[in-house]
């Protein structure tokens, strides 16, 4: 995202956007509240405002709003501040007016009961030429990148559906138009009890739900436009280290699909906790911690035995951290084998899409832009999928070329990303921010250097360990491991 201050601290405020940025890029959702300085910190007023205004355009662009009085509730400082109100207003008119609503300064006004509230317009012509500046930045990006890959960005949904636009029209309008009849948490949806979201990407959203008529059991429900069908894919595939499928479901435009619940935390969760501490730990002891510590969230329903005498979880507690590590990349390797001998490709590996049990097993999750390479010509093979930080060097390319790739390497690559961030706490490569045509040329080149060293930033790593990590990071396919069995064999 380009963001273009409106004060003199930007340089200040900049650092606290892109953390915040990066939490979104890599884990489909963050907590504003959680990226805030101090509340006596001088740049407190700045910081807020800002991350109040990407976090408004993440609601827009994802389908589901967030009205600025949720944000005056939770933040008193937007309330008590007329300028910090008044720029926060701004965006949100400017979004509502994108969406083809017609908001007034009136309509303000009433909403947050000032009199002396200044209105839409920006406060000076410096203000207005950055607001357009990133207005048209927005615009540019949705226009110019043909891509699912941004997804968790807030230009991730435009952007998907103007690529399915340049495949099919026809299904990109009926996509777009099915998005906006998704239910929400408390409601019924195909039998269902939805009790509350645990994700959400461009074309659906994930659901915690109770399954009425099979005990009341919990669920996991995704509900998508009917477009990808992820129920064929998982339909294939039976294994320890991959989430099945229990049931598929119409409803009018919408799909869903039935998946047991086995807890909420994935390894974007993992990364998460780990980078708050000081430094990497040295036992598998600290992944279990992650796990038992959202265990804080119960189902609704019966008591859930508790999982800590499990063997997983036995295991991962007696490895060192490092081992611990290498134990997880080995299972989410011989899930990504048995989808790959059987011609499923994932394409959109990332930290977010490996789910940690509560049981301590990682499962592979999201099959949504899957390819299916016995099956050519479906609309799922006709998009660019991905996610931009964990994409090999020739998926760029085929997204910047906007030709389809299904090469099951890629998905290696992406395990090779994580592994690294696991193991060092650090992404490989730069993050980059900007237009697609900006930032797709130096991601590819940060790429096709020699793979990124792994015991300088963790001396625990054994030079086998660094060598498996790094074979999965070479720019050139070839030089990659040929097949996700002979990666597991390593690891193990």
């Amino acid at each position: 995202m380009i963001r273009l201050g409106d004060n003199s601290g930007e340089s200040g405020v900049d650092p606290f956007v892109d953390a915040y940025e990066e939490a979104q890029d890599r884990d489909g959702d963050a907590d504003l509240a959680s990226f805030l300085p101090d509340l006596d910190h001088p740049l407190y007023p700045a910081v807020l405002c800002e991350l109040v205004r990407v976090d408004l355009e993440y609601g827009w662009m994802r389908g589901r709003p967030r009205g600025l009085e949720d944000y005056v509730e939770e933040f008193p400082a937007l309330r008590d501040d007329p300028e910090l109100l008044r720029q926060a207003a701004f965006e949100e008119c400017r979004l509502r007016r994108q969406a083809g609503e017609t908001p007034s300064t009136d309509d303000e006004r009433r909403r947050f009961g000032r009199e002396d509230f200044r209105g839409l317009a920006p406060a000076s012509p410096e203000v207005a030429e950055a607001r357009e500046t990133r207005a048209r930045d927005a615009t540019e990006s949705a226009e110019t990148t043909a891509t699912t890959a941004s997804r968790c960005s807030p230009r991730g949904y435009a952007e998907s559906i103007r690529t399915l636009r340049n495949a099919d029209p026809g299904t990109a309008d009926r996509v777009a138009a099915a998005l906006q009849s998704l239910p929400e948490p408390g409601s019924d949806f195909a039998g269902f009890r939805l009790i509350r979201e645990l994700g959400r990407g461009a074309f659906g959203r994930v659901y915690l739900a109770r399954q009425g008529d099979l005990a009341d059991r919990p669920v996991v429900l995704k509900v998508s436009a009917h477009l990808l069908d992820e129920s064929r894919a998982l339909a294939q595939l039976q294994h320890t280290h991959v989430v099945p499928i229990y049931s598929a479901h119409r409803v009018g435009p919408l799909q869903a699909v039935c998946m047991p619940y086995f807890g909420a935390s994935t390894l974007a969760d993992v990364l998460r906790d780990l980078d708050a501490r000081a430094a990497r730990p040295d036992s598998g002891a600290a992944l279990v911690e992650t796990l038992t510590s959202r265990l804080d969230a119960p189902v609704p329903g019966p008591a859930k035995p508790s999982p800590s005498g499990t063997s997983a979880l036995r295991t991962l507690r007696g490895l060192g951290y490092v081992q611990a590590v290498l134990w997880i990349g080995a299972r989410v390797a011989d899930g990504l084998a048995h989808a790959h001998e059987r011609g499923i490709v994932h394409r959109d590996l990332k930290p977010a899409n490996v789910l940690l049990t509560d049981e301590g097993q990682p499962m592979l999750l999201d099959f949504n832009l899957a390819a299916d390479t016995k099956q050519r010509g479906a609309a799922a093979t006709a998009l660019v999928g991905g996610t931009l930080p964990y994409m090999a060097p020739e998926a760029l390319d085929a997204l910047r070329d906007g030709v389809p790739s299904a090469d099951a390497r890629g998905d290696l690559f992406g395990l090779g990303v994580i592994l690294y961030e696991l193991l060092t706490g650090r992404h490989p490569f730069p993050i980059r921010r900007g237009s697609a045509d900006e930032i797709l040329p130096l991601m590819r080149g940060d790429r096709l250097g020699p793979p990124p060293a792994v015991r300088a930033w963790n001396p625990a790593v054994s030079a086998a360990a660094e060598s498996i990590v790094r074979r999965c990071l070479e720019p050139d396919p070839a030089r990659r491991y040929q097949e996700a069995r002979h990666l597991q064999d390593d690891l193990q």
